[in-house]
Parts: structure tokens; C-alpha cells; sequence
């Protein structure tokens, strides 16, 4: 005598939708559904001397102390983005490495290179992207540089 529960399944559809029940909880459940957060975030514009035209271009160089239920890795893409001119740049996470500072997880941007025409001074918004897709945002703004020349290495 058998005391189990017996599920009549039509063509085995019950089986199969059970199997991928438990299937997207296991992939599923491996991702915080927290969105990451930006605590603090530095900018710093640089000027750099372009010696095939004989000139200098702004770059952007950017760092954020970011935080993910998952772990700084979970975080996929920074995006920075210069509303009024209509342009954004995108760091993938190959294109950084997180560092651990007292603790606290931080990404550094490769160094942006602003397209000429466009100054550094202005408002911009970070934007991260962990792999769920969520986001977290944080506007800045570059203050206007009254003597660019100051910015150019020694």
C-alpha cells in the first residue's frame, strides 16, 4: 500500500511545468532584487596635450563608491551623461577595476575623452546598471573653469 500523493498528468505538462518552476527560482534567486546604490562620486576634468594636431582635449576621469546586495561584480555598466549636449559615454565593468578603499567598494572610469566643442563645465548624470538591469542615478555638475590652464600637467 502506497500512502503518496498521485498528480494525474496529462502527457506529462504538469511535470514540465513544475520542472521550470523550480528552474527560474534556482536562476532566478541568485540576484538581489535591491537595485545597487552610488554613495559618493567624484569627478575630476583633465587637460591633455593631443600632439598630432598640436592642441588639448578635455577628458573626464571618474570615480564612484557604489554598493550592490550582490557585490560590487554584480555591476555591469556606468554610464555618464551630459544631458544638454545629448551625449553619454559607457564604462563596462571590463573596462574597470572595483577597489576596496577602508572597506568601501569603488569604480573607477577609463578616462573619458569629451568630443571637441565640449567643455568640461556643465551638468552630467551617473547612471549604474547592475547585471538585473536595475539602475541607481546621481546628477553632478564640473564647475567652470576660469583658467583651463590649470589643468594642464607640468
Amino acid at each position: 500500500m502506497s500512502y503518496g500523493i498521485v498528480i494525474p498528468m496529462k502527457d506529462g505538462f504538469l511535470y514540465y511545468l513544475i520542472v521550470l518552476f523550480l528552474l527560474g527560482t534556482i536562476i532566478f534567486s541568485g540576484c538581489s532584487s535591491s537595485p545597487p546604490s552610488i554613495n559618493y562620486l567624484e569627478i575630476f576634468p583633465v587637460r591633455v596635450y593631443n600632439p598630432q594636431n598640436n592642441s588639448f582635449v578635455f577628458e573626464l576621469f571618474a570615480v564612484v563608491n557604489a554598493y550592490s546586495e550582490d557585490g560590487i561584480e554584480n555591476i555591469d555598466e556606468l554610464y555618464i551623461i551630459k544631458d544638454d549636449k545629448n551625449v553619454y559615454w559607457v564604462n563596462s565593468n571590463e573596462n574597470w577595476s572595483p577597489v576596496d578603499v577602508q572597506g568601501e567598494q569603488w569604480i573607477s572610469s577609463s578616462r573619458i575623452q569629451l568630443t571637441p566643442g565640449i567643455e568640461p563645465a556643465g551638468f552630467y548624470r551617473v547612471v549604474i546598471v547592475d547585471a538585473a538591469g536595475s539602475t541607481a542615478e546621481r546628477d553632478f555638475s564640473v564647475r567652470s573653469l576660469s583658467n583651463a590652464a590649470d589643468l594642464q600637467p607640468e
